[in-house]
Order: C-alpha cells, then structure tokens, then sequence
C-alpha cells in the first residue's frame, strides 16, 4: 500500500507517521486514528525498557544502601543545633530510673537518662516503641549499658532530646552491682544494690498525691526508700511489705530537701528475701546504740550518728515546717542539746507530738549551727518517747512567794516562779524579770553556767520554775541559778 503523506509531513520522520495513514503518532506504536499498528526503529523501545529497568535497580540500590549503612555513633558532647532531627546512635551508661508514665492503664511513654564521658542527655520512647521496649525487656535500669540509635531534638535554648524510633535499636548489657552499705552512700553513688530490712511502711495518705516511703535499715545505717502508686501497684507480693521483711534493692540515689533518698522506678527491682541475709542487720540497730550523755557531744562529732536520751524540757514546733525545723530541747543531768526536725518527720510523728516532761531516746546527726550543737533527726523512728519512773520519788521544791521574800541571808537558796519579762543583755550574761502575782524579782544568767542555747528557750511571757542563790545588787533582789538544770520551762 502506497504511504500517504498530509501537507506540511514531507519532512517529517517516519518514526512519528502513521504509515498507513501519514498521521502523526510520535512515541505510540499503534496509530491512534486508523489503529494500525506502527514500527519504531529499536533505539527507541531499547529506551523505554532501559530507563525502567535501571530505575528499578536504582532503587533498589537505595533500599539497599539505606538498610546496610551503619547509623553514625557521635559522642553527647558533640552535639550542635545543626544535628536538629539528624538520626544517630549514643553509647552510654543510665544514670536514671526508667519512669514509665501511663494513662487509663496503658503506657504513652518512658524516659531515662544517658551519659557518656561528654555529656547527658535524656532519651524518651512514646506509646508504640515504649511498649516494645517493656514487652522485650530493653527497659534499663540504672547502671546499665546502654546502646541507642533515634532521631535528636535540639531545641533554640540547647536542650536536647533522643527519640527512639525502632525498639530493636535499642541494646543493653545489664550491670551487676555489688552491695553497698547505707553509710557509704553519696549523691554520686549512682546505681547501686542495697540489701537491708524494712523497719517502717508509711502508706500515702487517702486522697494526697504522695509517694509511698519505707525506712530500710541494714548493719551500717538507714535510709528512706521512696516510689509512687503505680509501682505500688505493680508489686506482686504486697503482703511482703511489711516490717522486718528482707529485700534486695537495685536502685538510684536521689537527693530530697538535701537528704540521701533510695529510688524505686519499677517493681522488678525490688526482691522480698526468704533467707537470711548476706550480711545481717543486727537487732541492737533497732534499738539504742552505746550510751552519750549529752555532755559528751562537741563540735568536733559533727557529721557522726550517735544516740542519746533525756528529759524533754522544751518543744517548740514549727509553724512553717517546710522552712523552719520544729525544735526540742533536751536534757539528762549533764548539759542541754537542741534537737530539730523538718516536716517528713513532723507528717510520720502524726499526732505523737513531743511533751515537757517526758523522757526522749533519739539517734541523730552532730551538726553544728551558729557555733552552737545540735542532733538532726532524718526519720520518725529516730525519736522514742517514753517515761521511765524514777527509782525514787523526785521530792517537789517549795515555792516561795516573790513578794515574801526578805533580806536574803548569805548563799540563800530559793524556789520561785513566774512569767518572764524582757531581756537585758549585760557583760557575760543576761538578765530576765520573774514576776508572781506577789512581786518580781530578776533572774541572772551568766554564760558560763546558762548556755546560749538554752536561753533560746526562754521566751517573753512563758512560766519558769527557777531555783537559784539570793543576792541583793544595787537595792533590787536577784537570783541566780547555777545551771539550767535549775530551770524548767512550763
């Protein structure tokens, strides 16, 4: 058949002409108006495969490269804000609990703490990859090693954040930790393995959003275990928890009010003991250590435990616990000692409230405040109060009426008592007016025998019971105790 050509196609490639038509058909090879079909040259088509079949191999170069290529390792410290959404891998050591947040339920994320020899940096997991994470059991505890591959989140003020994306870039090796004493724990301690006794279970109060904290005791000391309701509820024998169960306890150390707190993230780190422990927690550690006597506390102690016991003879309790601590003063013959606590211990103490009067066993910390010694109490159960009856009975003064008392004899001792006046400081020592309903007459106490410690005590307007030596100075009548041994505060 003779090929047609239309007007204006004489210089046109056959290769783009119908040749049964002479339209023009350009790449297809069936002419689109008579549906014959139309023959390219092999270049063309050899073309067409061509580009599909190295763009499928391209691809799969891609793929391939993108699977095989090794996530880059970089060090914390090297972090800048360029790296913003950049993908990598940390290697490092968990210096935090794993603190698992859910709601109704279920687990939205989890989060913990990484730090290498540059730097830390806090790695989070939402939702999907932290149940993977909990279902595989690649949630770490503190001291592990770990090995975490995610994408980074620097923000404008340079804090960052590891996202992991992929559970099963996530590698652990879990380090096994030796027993560490009570005593020898630090705020650096980091991750460590306690094994004591529980001495106390204070429950968090119905209704307040409160942790749970248990007193742990082992040979060398005590310190306060703490961790929330939903660890609580994790603990599988609960019925376990309960003074003078065994445990083993991997943990970290946290600080609270500046005091050394044990961590709890999750109850698999917490074990009840059937068996003895490998380093028993003596009985008498629950009891009274070696007696003190007062006196015997200095300043150079400071920092050590040490118990002692006495008669209560002030208690002022704090009306703003959280900024300053409520006070005891106590004595037993030898000297006075000013013994504070902060609100925890107020909060476990509850209603059994410190009493004059009664006899007080307390364990405490020598510290030293304004060049004047005192015992800290960390714990409720650091301070016993009972009354121990006296072998004999304690003879009561007689009081004598201020108003009643005459020209005073030579070293005459008498009893009075009173409310107090305002102070006046004179040289080495203080004066205080004691009034009765009958007269006054003013109290001298001089430094060397009434610390400055106890004088604390005596406040405007409270009732003493002094006995002292009468002495008449400058026409006024002064008496003058020789301790504050010789001084009750009512």
């Amino acid at each position: 058949m003779k090929e047609t050509i239309l007007p204006g196609h004489e210089q046109q490639s056959s290769d783009i002409k119908c040749s049964s038509c002479g339209r023009f058909v350009g790449a297809l090879t069936r002419c689109p108006h008579c549906g014959a079909r139309v023959n390219k040259r092999l270049s063309v088509r050899a073309t067409r495969y061509a580009a599909i079949f190295l763009s499928v191999v391209g691809l799969g170069l891609l793929y391939w490269m993108a699977i095989s290529q090794k996530i880059p390792l970089i060090k914390i410290g090297d972090i800048t804000p360029t790296m913003n959404f950049a993908y990598v891998r940390i290697e490092g050591t968990v210096t935090s609990d794993t603190r698992i947040f859910k709601e109704s339920g279920l687990v939205r994320s989890l989060r913990f703490d990484i730090h290498d020899d540059t730097g830390e940096i806090p790695v989070t997991a939402y939702q999907t990859q932290a149940r993977e994470l909990i279902e595989k059991g690649l949630v770490p505890r503190p001291g592990d090693h770990i090995s975490v591959a995610g994408s980074l989140s620097v923000a404008a003020d340079d804090r960052i954040l590891l996202r992991i994306q992929v559970a099963d870039q996530v590698s652990l090796v879990q380090e096994e930790l030796e027993r560490t004493p009570i005593n020898e724990l630090t705020p650096e301690s980091g991750a460590v393995l306690i094994e004591g006794t529980i001495v106390k279970v204070m429950a968090p109060q119905p209704g307040k959003k409160q942790p749970w904290s248990i007193l742990i005791a082992d040979d060398s000391g005590t310190a306060n275990l703490s961790f929330w309701e939903d660890v609580y509820a994790d603990i599988e024998n609960k019925n376990k928890l309960i003074q003078g169960q065994n445990i083993r306890l991997r943990s970290s150390i946290k600080l609270y009010k500046g005091k050394i707190q044990l961590g709890l993230a999750r109850a698999a780190d917490l074990e009840f003991l059937d068996t003895a422990l490998t380093t028993p927690t003596p009985v008498k550690m629950l009891q009274r250590a070696d007696d003190i006597t007062i006196e015997e506390i200095t300043a150079d102690m400071k920092g050590r435990t040490i118990e002692t016991e006495g008669r209560i003879i002030q208690f002022q309790e704090s009306p703003t616990p959280d900024k300053v601590p409520s006070r005891i003063v106590l004595e037993d013959g030898t000297a006075t000692v000013t013994i504070v606590y902060w609100d925890n211990v107020a909060q476990e103490l509850g209603d059994k409230k410190p009493e004059e009067g009664i006899r007080l066993q307390v364990r405490g910390v020598v510290d030293v405040y304004k060049d004047t010694v005192q015992l800290k109490v960390n714990y409720a159960d650091q301070l016993e109060f009972y009354q121990m009856p006296p072998s004999k009975p304690e003879a009561k003064p007689d009081i004598t009426l201020i108003g009643e008392i005459g020209e005073p004899g030579e070293g005459e001792v008498v009893t009075v008592s009173g409310r107090l006046g305002a102070p006046k400081s004179i040289k080495s020592g203080v004066i205080y007016p004691v009034k009765d309903k009958t007269g006054a007459i003013q109290m001298l106490l001089w430094d060397r025998n009434i610390p400055g410690e106890f004088r604390d005590n005596l406040v405007t307007g409270k009732t003493v019971t002094v006995t002292g030596t009468l002495k008449l100075y400058k026409g006024e009548l002064e008496i003058i105790p020789e301790s504050s041994h010789a001084i009750r505060i009512h």
